[in-house]
C-alpha cells in the first residue's frame, strides 16, 4: 500500500469514530430534553480563544466551565455545557447570564446523575445534523483518498 492509500484509510477510520460520536451524542442531546433539574452552582466560567470584536482581540470563542450540583443528597460536579459545541456569539452569552458563583440550572440523567448538562437539546435548526454531516463528508473525502491511493 502506498501513502495515500494508508493516510486514507487511517482518516476514513477517524471519521467513522467521528461520525459514532456526533450520532450518539445528537440522541443523547434529544433524550436530555426529557431529564429533570436541580439547582446547581457555577464553580469555574473560562473563556478563551482570541476572536477580534470591533478591532479588539477579546477571549470569547471558547468556554470551559465547572458546576456542582445535587441529587438525592449526592454531590455531583460536571463541566459539560451540552451535546454540542458552543461556539461564539453563544460563549459570550452563556458566560453573561451565568457568572462564577451563580446558581444554574443543571439538567441531569435520572438513571445516572452523574451525566449532567446546563443546555439540553441539540442546536437549533440546520446546524442540527452539522456534526454528523461534517463526520460524512470526512469520510466521503478519505474514502476517495485511500481508493485513489491504492488503484494509483
Amino acid at each position: 500500500m502506498n501513502t495515500p492509500a494508508i493516510v486514507g484509510t487511517l482518516f476514513a477510520m477517524f471519521c467513522l469514530w467521528m461520525l459514532r460520536y456526533a450520532v450518539r451524542n445528537l440522541r443523547k442531546a434529544d433524550m436530555s430534553n426529557d431529564w429533570p433539574s436541580v439547582p446547581g452552582r457555577m464553580i469555574k466560567v473560562q473563556l478563551w480563544g482570541n476572536r477580534n470584536i470591533g478591532g479588539e482581540m477579546k477571549p470569547v470563542e471558547r468556554l470551559n466551565v465547572a458546576y456542582d450540583y445535587e441529587v438525592d443528597g449526592r454531590r455531583y460536579s460536571g463541566t459539560q455545557i451540552s451535546f454540542y459545541t458552543l461556539v461564539y456569539p453563544e460563549t459570550a452569552e452563556f458566560a453573561e447570564r451565568h457568572p462564577e458563583n451563580s446558581g444554574v440550572p443543571v439538567f441531569y440523567k435520572p438513571d445516572d446523575p452523574t451525566q449532567s448538562v446546563l443546555v439540553t437539546g441539540s442546536k437549533g435548526g440546520n446546524k442540527r445534523y452539522s456534526e454528523i454531516i461534517l463526520a460524512c463528508l470526512g469520510l466521503m473525502v478519505s474514502v476517495a483518498i485511500a481508493i485513489a491511493g491504492a488503484f494509483g
